[in-house]
């Protein structure tokens, strides 16, 4: 144990290499059949023969890791038959004498050959002759003969310088006849039993042994008669076929075999009886076999198969009969199976992907030419040269606003593209949570509608929400849910809407919402029932939720979003809410696209509890419809009352006691991350004044100069006091002079008025900086907070391209406040401000 095959067997690893290395360059079985060793035995190489197989073993991670070796020494029956061949050979041979040893035997006379005769030229060269050294002209052939029994011939030449006549004949008949009295004398009765007695306890020993072989053996054997029945098998040979051993008749064994291996099994048979020398064939049986999987339970039971070598034993130029080697191969052939549809697999996997790639890059790319032209066209209207004329300055301004709002658009469909591709992602590495919040859906709706004001606009497209009567039936307006997964399915499908109504001339959009206790099972649109999608899994819930109670119900709430598009047929539904999958191949060309936005919406869905559907009419347009699975939630008014009333003697109320609140018809109030002030549900009618733009003191740190240059410009433009900085060490150096910094810590002289210092409201801190990154001089800031040379909170917005949810944990852990990831606008800029500051 613990060697490897040319170490353990040095004398065989010649003659089995390319065995070996055929397993190992192919990956398929490797049969030997009554292959010639040469072992080491009893101080010698001694000639054996084997039949046996090398299985490659693959691993888990699907290379060969080893060889699984049947072998089974077959030397005792190919020396038997090499014997009887040879048996053979003297009954149906016609070289040399053998023709004239038959002879002599049928007639028991002596038969005179010529040594000149065609046949027997060359058989007597270089033989030593008697008497005169020259060759017999003649040969005599004589029967040796015990009770009438042939046992052997004698072979006499003749004398050269003599004529074969009577005397010759006469003598050469005596010396025959003193040679069998001799052997008649040398085998006594007693003698000719004991020999018989020997051979017959020989072969009995020998049979046994061989019976007990087969017995015992990992392979199943077989004998079939010429009858077509079952003479002998082991029990192998049952437990691998599942025949049962009662029935030995071929046609009852059959039953045994799949339907479509029975006809050419009894092919099989009777080649082998008609002189077929041999026969190897995988067979595929009846009864199952269960993969060896991890959970048993999602086994699904296949056809187990069988490797079968079979030949006849022949004897008088006849089968006698049929024998056969049975190998289990179920295992080997689940795996090559698993091995095949892993690669097809892999290769969907990657055309896909290659796909996939071309699409985002054209998706990309094409508004990236747009921004590059319309920018370039600002550019150069800086060179124009108008005069005075007012009208030509408002056309250029009005022309450039225009390219403006056309770049904001391409930048918008770009981070589309990208926020789709982030978001499979978290997907797929099972990292994207969810996060029900306190909403309405009514507000979700319209929010999300509002966003697309400018795109809808400029195609001429009406965008129309529209509340379902389930609502006044239910009454309940207040939920608990995830906003932004919701708002981002919602994004999803109205911006295929608006692509796919853009060359109609008819171009509206509804987007429709009602609720139900129930999951939903049919929706009505204008065009038919909507078909819901099976879920990938069937047992899905939304386990953000909380626990329902006694006397509440579940809730759902459902959108459909309807345009009057081109529709889609009932073959291109089928490509839809799947990975890299549009209708059509071809959809992102006229379209645009990446062919994840449905399936990001199914997936979204699913994972709040719901499920996504479509209906469609070619020509007249489609309906996309989702539900997701909800709790009815108390109004923040109401929220807050109770928490006014709480405050003086027990902290707010978290989603785990929220149950003991009032309900509508069951309310519940759900608070994210632990209490939750007044403040942050109810929020302010007015900012303050510190919040008022013109009052606002920005530190800005970033190292590229260009988007440091726009960003600076952008919220000057806006009214606020900005000072940059290029690293997180210069930032801390502008901090030294700051207003929130404690003078007597500083080493340096007090002077001056603390009014004329500088003030420092809130840091939007790059992440990725030379010298000091943004991560490290905000645990620096946090750090000087801690010891009291800042003397408040200051409040840092990371500024970041990366958006994983790990890279924004790690932000959040090194002390910032919050994170906006890039590209944005100065308005989500202040608005983040003003987040942070409340």
């Amino acid at each position: 144990m613990g060697r490897s095959y040319y170490e353990a067997f040095p004398e065989l690893s010649q003659s089995l290499a390319p065995q070996l290395e055929h397993a190992a360059t192919t990956g398929q079985t490797v049969d030997m059949d009554n292959i010639l060793l040469f072992v080491q035995r009893n101080g010698y190489s001694e000639e054996s023969y084997f039949i046996g197989q090398f299985i490659p073993v693959i691993g888990d991670s699907g290379t060969i890791e080893g060889f699984y070796n049947t072998v089974l020494e077959s030397t005792a029956q190919v020396l038997f038959e090499r014997r009887r061949r040879a048996e053979g050979h003297l009954e149906t041979g016609q070289d040399g004498l053998i023709p004239w040893f038959r002879h002599v035997r049928l007639t028991g006379k002596p038969h005179v050959l010529s040594a000149t005769d065609v046949g027997l030229r060359g058989w007597f060269d270089g033989i030593a002759w008697c008497g005169y050294g020259e060759p017999s002209r003649d040969l005599v052939v004589c029967p040796l003969a015990i009770s009438g029994n042939v046992l052997g011939f004698f072979v006499q030449g003749t004398n050269p310088r003599r004529p074969y006549d009577e005397t010759m004949e006469s003598s050469i008949i005596d010396a025959t006849r003193q040679m069998e009295v001799k052997w008649i004398n040398a085998i006594t009765a007693q003698q000719a039993r004991l020999r018989e007695l020997v051979l017959e306890r020989r072969a009995t020993d020998s049979e046994g042994r061989l019976r007990h072989m087969a017995q015992h053996a990992p392979m199943g054997m077989c004998q079939i008669g010429t009858d077509h029945k079952i003479q002998f098998a082991n029990d192998q040979f049952y437990e691998i076929t599942g025949h049962d051993r009662s029935k030995p008749d071929l046609s009852e064994f059959r039953k045994s075999l799949a339907a479509d291996e029975r006809d050419r099994s009894l092919q099989t048979a009777e080649g082998l009886l008609s002189g077929v020398t041999r026969i190897v064939q995988e067979i595929r049986l009846e009864r199952s076999w269960v993969p060896p999987v991890k959970d048993h339970s999602d086994a699904t039971p296949v056809n187990a198969w069988t490797h079968v070598i079979a030949f006849p034993l022949m004897e008088n130029g006849k089968a006698k009969l049929l024998m056969a080697y049975v190998s289990d191969i179920s295992h080997q052939k689940w795996a090559e199976d698993v091995q095949t549809r892993n690669a097809a697999a892999a290769t969907l996997a990657k055309r896909r992907q290659e796909e996939f790639i071309d699409v985002t890059s054209h998706e990309m790319r094409n508004p990236l030419s747009a921004i590059t032209q319309l920018a370039d066209g600002i550019s150069r209207s800086l060179h124009t040269n108008p005069g005075d004329d007012p009208e030509t300055w408002r056309n250029i301004v009005q022309e450039n606003a225009a390219a403006a709002g056309t770049i904001l658009a391409c930048a918008a469909h770009q981070k589309r593209i990208i926020d789709d591709v982030l978001i499979l992602s978290r997907l797929e590495s099972h990292m994207l949570s969810i996060a029900p919040v306190v909403g309405q859906p009514s507000k979700v709706v319209a929010d999300t509608i509002r966003m697309f004001d400018g795109e809808a606009e400029m195609t001429g497209t009406k965008i129309e929400a529209v509340r379902d009567e389930s609502y006044s039936t239910w009454d309940v307006d207040w939920m608990l849910m995830d906003t932004s997964r919701l708002t981002q399915i919602l994004i999803n499908l109205i911006s295929n809407a608006i692509k796919f109504t853009a060359s109609q001339p008819t171009r509206k959009i509804k987007v429709s919402f009602g609720q139900l206790p129930r999951r939903l099972q049919h929706l009505q649109t204008a065009f038919g029932d909507v078909e819901w999608i099976s879920p990938k899994d069937s047992g899905r819930v939304h386990a953000t939720l909380p626990e329902l109670t006694s006397d509440e119900e579940k809730l759902y709430i459902y959108f459909c979003v309807q345009d009057t598009g081109l529709g889609v047929t009932p073959h291109q539904m089928g490509r839809l809410f799947k990975r890299f999958s549009q209708a059509t191949s071809k959809t992102h060309i006229a379209y645009g696209g990446s062919g994840l936005g449905l399936y990001i919406c199914r997936e979204l869905a699913e994972k709040q509890g719901g499920g996504v559907g479509v209906a469609s009419h070619p020509g007249k347009g489609s309906a996309f419809a989702f539900y997701i699975e909800t709790r009815a939630a108390a109004a923040p008014e109401q929220i807050t009352a109770e928490l006014s009333t709480t405050t003086t003697s027990k902290p707010p109320a978290t989603a785990g006691e929220a149950s003991s609140l009032p309900r509508r018809p069951s309310p519940r109030l759900g608070v994210t991350n632990g209490a939750a002030s007044p403040a942050e549900i109810h929020g302010s009618s007015q900012p303050s004044a510190r919040l008022q733009p013109e009052s606002l003191h920005v530190l800005l740190v970033e190292d590229n100069l260009v988007n440091q240059r726009v960003l600076a410009k952008q919220l000057q433009m806006a009214k606020c006091k900005v000072t940059v900085a290029n690293h997180g060490a210069e930032a801390l150096g502008i901090l030294k002079k700051a207003d929130c910094w404690r003078r007597e810590w500083s080493g340096a002289p007090q002077s001056g008025n603390q009014a004329d210092r500088l003030r420092i409201e809130v840091v939007l801190m790059d992440v990725e900086m030379p010298v000091m990154d943004g991560l490290t001089c905000s645990r620096r800031i946090r750090e000087l907070e801690g010891e009291g040379q800042i003397t408040k909170h200051l409040p840092i917005i990371a500024v970041t391209a990366n958006v994983r949810q790990e890279q924004k944990d790690t932000a959040l852990a090194a002390g910032v406040d919050s994170v906006l990831s890039k590209p944005f606008t100065v308005g989500e800029v202040l608005a983040r401000i003003r987040e942070v500051l409340n």
